[in-house]
């Protein structure tokens, strides 16, 4: 159930409505996270500027989709499946491959590693072992 509704853009505050705007423009819509998002200015800010951070990282958008769908395959969230879904297939994904994914399988060997580790970090509330992960043959990401 949703408890801080989702706002129209004309309703939100002055200072969220251009960043609603790019977002519209980006995705073709503005999903309603963003759109609750908007109550706070603030909020909204924190919430793209670390994204667009996080887009400048070490790991492809596919994987970094990949790894947000066995997230919500984990986690059963369907908001957060359907939006990483049409993130996925702006990425390049196939719809079989985001469905697998979902499930934390993938055809491709190293992928599969950084879902069985990232379906780890979330089912074991980031309580994991030293040498979980250490198997992955994905570059190290660092500041750039």
């Amino acid at each position: 159930m949703q408890r801080i509704p989702a706002l129209a853009a004309t309703a939100a505050p002055a200072a969220s409505q251009p960043m609603l705007e790019a977002v519209r423009k980006k995705l073709g819509m503005v999903p309603n996270l963003f759109k609750t998002f908007a109550h706070s200015p603030a909020v909204l800010q924190y919430y793209l500027a670390g994204s667009e951070a996080l887009a400048h990282g070490g790991l492809p958008a596919g994987l970094r989709e990949q790894i947000a769908l066995v997230a919500a395959g984990a986690n059963e969230c369907d908001y957060c499946a359907s939006a990483h879904t049409l993130m996925g297939k702006g990425a390049g994904l196939s719809a079989a491959e985001m469905s697998d994914n979902l499930h934390g399988r993938s055809a491709d060997a190293k992928t599969q590693a950084a879902l069985d580790f990232a379906a780890a970090i979330v089912t074991a509330r980031g309580q994991v072992s030293d040498g979980q992960g250490t198997e992955i043959d994905f570059p190290v990401v660092r500041a750039r």
